[in-house]
């Protein structure tokens, strides 16, 4: 089965060094890529992509937004961060908005290969930098366990 991917980041030089790399997998095509939020939206709804790859920091409509709105749209599609925020704020943010993984932009490819298909196939993936103890939040006084 090839995984079909939407590609949602702001840079284009990104987007292309990325694209290039995942269509060099077997298993991956690219079937769109835009550069903000809004167009995100619009392309997962032509293309009902199998993943979403998207960055948070975007224009006119960010990734978190974005995110919401694709699942509200489209509640089976599977949205994987690709982000430089490690810190934990934006993790649980992405989370919340139904996000199933999180991905840093720093970390090796066969991390976010591993990622993507981990998502696709119905999973959950959370890069290991984001357990480096200054990207946990601190525990709280209310929090029990």
């Amino acid at each position: 089965m090839t995984i079909r991917i939407l590609l949602a980041d702001d840079s284009q030089q990104y987007r292309g060094v990325i694209r290039t790399m995942l269509e060099r997998q077997s298993d991956m095509k690219v079937v769109a890529e835009v550069g903000d939020g809004l167009a995100a939206v619009q392309a997962a709804a032509v293309q009902i992509p199998d993943l979403v790859l998207m960055d948070i920091g975007m224009p006119q409509v960010d990734g978190i937004e974005a995110t919401r709105s694709i699942l509200a749209h489209q509640p089976g599609a599977r949205v994987l961060a690709l982000s430089l925020h490690p810190e934990a704020q934006f993790v649980r943010t992405m989370v919340d908005a139904g996000a199933k993984g999180y991905v840093l932009k720093g970390d090796p490819f066969g991390e976010l290969l591993q990622a993507i298909r981990e998502v696709a196939a119905g999973g959950t993936y959370f890069s290991p930098a984001l357990l480096q103890p200054e990207n946990v939040a601190p525990k709280s006084d209310t929090d029990t366990c």
